[in-house]
């Protein structure tokens, strides 16, 4: 199976609204929270820029080619990926309709580190609650605008992306730590439930590894463990191995 993609610029702007935790929040939360004053407002901003500044991007990035082993539960195929220093990617895998989820895991994988929005600052506190343990939850201030998030310290911990007929909720457990303290996506679960009665239609619970090639950090492993509403449960698993790099990526 040959697939070629370029990572749009709807896909990165979609980037900009990051990793997460579980949960659920119904429209009411813009239909009935307070104004608040400049105060409140600054610093709703002020932790959304210091979430977004956290994470772990590839700047001045110079492409790579990889081997990848790609499992569904128990049948795996080996290919070849390829991504140039502008996005573009290219894998060759052994043809397989169930294989079809390799590219677009692959775009969030490798689109996430390429994403250079900024920050989305025009945003305010959602709730009064202090004390919760994966932080503030905040909203934008834009009525069009239908996303939510929780921030702690310099990691996004929550995300909801709110629908007309159905809610996602990205939710963070763990981050993995590059040398210069930056944070990558290590453990987390993706909830999708409909609207606006909230049956749960699949949980995704994911896993990555990653290490240091040169000066950026990369994929070794990818996993994802999908529980869909009927019970049925599905495996995907990306192996990374062999990376080859220019030389002045190490320098």
């Amino acid at each position: 199976m040959r697939t070629h993609s370029r990572l749009t610029a709807r896909f990165k702007q979609g980037l900009r609204e990051t990793i997460a935790a579980l949960g659920l929040v119904t429209l009411a939360l813009w239909l009935t929270s307070p104004v608040q004053g400049d105060q409140k407002v600054n610093e709703a901003a002020a932790m959304m820029r210091e979430a977004h500044d956290g994470r772990a991007t590839w700047t001045n990035f110079p492409g790579f080619h990889a081997k990848v082993r790609c499992h569904v539960d128990g049948t795996a195929v080996e290919g070849d990926l390829t991504v140039t220093p502008s996005g573009d990617m290219e894998c060759l895998l052994d043809k397989s309709e169930k294989f079809s989820w390799v590219e677009r895991t692959l775009d969030s994988v490798i689109g996430h580190r390429l994403s250079d929005g900024e920050a989305i600052t025009n945003v305010g506190f959602a709730d009064n609650d202090t004390r919760h343990p994966q932080g503030r939850l905040i909203k934008s201030r834009d009525p069009a605008e239908k996303s939510l998030w929780r921030a702690k310290g310099d990691v996004l911990t929550e995300v909801h992306r709110i629908g007309k007929d159905s809610h996602l909720v990205i939710s963070i457990v763990d981050v993995w730590r590059t040398a210069e303290g930056k944070h990558l996506p290590k453990s987390f679960v993706v909830t999708k439930s409909k609207r606006p009665g909230g049956e749960i239609e699949s949980v995704r619970e994911v896993y990555n590894e990653w290490k240091r090639v040169g000066s950026i950090d990369l994929p070794t492993l990818h996993r994802a463990v999908t529980t869909r509403a009927d019970g049925t449960r599905v495996t995907h698993q990306i192996e990374f191995d062999n990376y080859s790099i220019p030389l002045a990526a190490g320098r």
